[in-house]
């Protein structure tokens, strides 16, 4: 989705015509409004797509002029993740090895996405359980995204391809006096008009939610984190930790990865020696997915498991003088190590984060690693992180997001 930027015509006292400028994120009827204006020769400026825009004759005369006004700032590509702030959640997005043009600090809301227009946060309001989405500009400017009523805890945003849409895990319930969110599930938001719509179903349980969303980059396909209740004797009494595939348009499951594929039950009875099932990875083809905690890709189409290298990730930290943070018992007893992760642009390589310890001292690492489990390396840490601020590690704060 292009993101256009579009100077409007206001009326001082006097009569004489003033120029605004504000960020839009354009509707089809928008854009042929905009086509409208820029061929009348309205002050406008033209966005960084050109097939964005209307119609044929418009989407000439936008690249006729493109060379001469340039292109909109976008966010370059690169491994981003949050460098976690120590007094409160949240924390400061960078990229590895390079420059964000501005700092983007972000408080509340767990998770982040980026496209090449937006990166994408969210804002809890204080007077409320209601959230806001935030959109950062590459030229420093923001834009929040008034949800509509009745959706709550809003977290751990996952853009669609064309940025025009989020996929969020949130809730319609109001938290209760305990404090614990109930009911979340999966949820698509319009950022046009902060409209949504229910993606996943409620589970009959209020604490078996279904939470963080990964919209596949073919767009087709949204991923989730759910658990699954299973009938024994005759009673749902085994809950299953599952990750679980919806196709978009239909709304409809179409995957569900259970046990080492589509059966079983999987539960981390041995702890980190399973590994935790929480975050989850898309790779950039669409065509694998990645179970962090355990390090397990698995085909993105038939649930079937390609590879399995937790262990020789295991033994690469050891190797390297680091052992999992056992202090916690992470995310459904599986462990604290690794926490989330993402593929490498091109699907040969894994980058993750997992919580560790050397000689009594903590911290988060960023490690990267191959997918056959090879060539191991520590890129960054270990990073300070406070612990509280994730449940005690039950999921990462890091969140590394090669884009």
């Amino acid at each position: 989705m292009a993101l256009l930027v579009m100077v409007l015509l206001a009326v001082s006292n006097d009569g004489i015509a003033l120029a605004k400028t504000k960020k839009e994120i354009p509707s089809n009827r928008q854009r042929q409004k905009l086509c409208k204006k820029w061929k009348a020769g309205k002050p406008l400026q033209w966005p960084s797509d050109c097939n964005s825009v209307g119609t044929e004759k418009c989407k000439k005369l936008c690249n006729s002029q493109m060379t001469a006004s340039g292109k909109e700032e976008t966010f370059p590509s690169g491994l981003y993740y949050v460098q976690p702030a120590l007094d409160k959640p949240g924390g400061k997005i960078q990229i590895l090895n390079g420059m964000i043009p501005y700092d983007i600090n972000f408080t509340g809301g767990q998770g982040f996405d980026v496209s090449a227009d937006f990166i994408t946060t969210v804002e809890d309001n204080s007077d409320s359980q209601m959230s806001d989405i935030v959109l950062w500009m590459a030229d420093g400017s923001t834009q929040h995204v008034t949800v509509a009523p009745g959706l709550y805890k809003l977290t751990r945003p996952s853009f669609s391809p064309d940025a025009t849409h989020v996929a969020i895990q949130a809730t319609e319930t109001l938290t209760p006096s305990s404090g614990i969110p109930q009911y979340f599930s999966i949820y698509i938001i319009e950022l046009t008009t902060g409209k949504w719509t229910r993606l996943v179903p409620l589970s009959s349980n209020p604490y078996t939610g279904n939470e963080l969303p990964e919209w596949f980059p073919s767009g087709d396909r949204i991923a989730h984190q759910g658990i699954e209740l299973v009938d024994q004797d005759g009673e749902q009494t085994r809950s299953c930790l599952i990750i679980r595939v919806y196709d978009v348009k239909s709304a409809l499951p179409v995957l569900t990865i259970r046990r080492n594929g589509t059966t079983g039950c999987y539960q981390p009875i041995n702890g980190i020696q399973d590994g935790s099932r929480f975050h989850f990875a898309v790779s950039r083809d669409s065509s694998k997915l990645l179970i962090v905690g355990q390090m397990q890709i698995y085909d993105a189409n038939t649930g079937s498991l390609i590879s399995d290298i937790h262990q020789k990730v295991m033994d690469a930290l050891s190797a390297a003088g680091y052992k999992p943070d056992a202090r916690f018992p992470g995310q459904g007893g599986g462990g604290t190590f690794p926490l989330d992760g993402t593929f490498s642009p091109d699907s040969t390589s894994i980058v993750f984060d997992g919580a560790v310890q050397k000689d009594g001292s903590y911290g988060v690492l960023l490690m990267q690693v191959n997918t056959d489990g090879t060539g191991f390396t520590i890129l960054k840490g270990p990073i300070q992180v406070t612990p509280e601020f994730s449940n005690n590690h039950n999921y990462s704060q890091v969140n590394p997001n090669w884009k």
